[in-house]
């Protein structure tokens, strides 16, 4: 049985904001998850069926557990299957082989499988460590961040890092590994590794915008 979708959640109106009506036996765990995923498709303008699609790979995801309840380490295999459930459509062929363009930036499509892995083994051997520099500049004034220590833009490394998990949910950000729906993953993602699947917390705003 689904825990945060089976049956739970109806879609009242598709030309006013999403808004859920909830069961009186929702718990509070799944509110709060319900209420996460809903907010992060409203940034994304994802559209109302992104709504389900996350919810279905944030269960997901949940149920990846031991015999003990703790959750599974990650890997390239599992990144892949709930980012085809993030978006089912746009990545029906997994891990993407095509370039992709954010804003004006062109990410490549070389050795992600190989750079994923690589990424989730520093992660586990404790070598995603927090850099903390201090920046200028005002996004809120479209100026350009530079940072004080190394004079480079503060997209050049973590700066608002604190934890490994933040450096795992910026490099994956920077890998970009699917077509679509990275922000969405990257976020489940986050919380997968913090342990707060029942009570999901926003990555740090590493990219000076409204959508984290």
């Amino acid at each position: 049985m689904k825990k945060y979708i089976c049956g739970c959640v109806r879609i009242v109106s598709k030309a006013e904001p999403m808004i859920f009506r909830m069961k009186k036996c929702l718990l509070r765990e799944q509110v709060n998850v319900i209420r996460y995923c809903t907010e992060e498709c409203i940034r994304q303008q994802s559209g109302i069926g992104s709504v389900y699609n996350m919810l279905n790979a944030y269960d997901w995801a949940d149920w990846q557990r031991d015999g003990d309840d703790k959750l599974k380490p990650i890997t390239v295999e599992f990144i892949t299957h709930f980012g085809m459930l993030v978006e089912p459509f746009q990545n029906i062929g997994g891990i993407r082989r095509i370039p992709i363009s954010i804003g004006y930036e062109v990410r490549q499509a070389d050795r992600l499988p190989e750079r994923l892995n690589s990424l989730i083994e520093a992660y586990y051997d404790g070598r995603l460590i927090p850099d903390h520099h201090s920046f200028n500049g005002d996004i809120s004034k479209n100026e350009v961040r530079v940072c004080t220590d190394c004079g480079k833009d503060y997209s050049a490394h973590t700066n608002f890092a604190q934890t490994s998990e933040d450096v795992f949910y910026f490099e994956y950000e920077m890998i970009h590994p699917f077509a679509d729906g990275n922000g969405r993953s990257g976020k489940i993602l986050y919380n997968y590794l913090l342990d707060k699947m029942d009570d999901p917390k926003m990555p740090p705003n590493f990219f000076g915008s409204s959508n984290p």
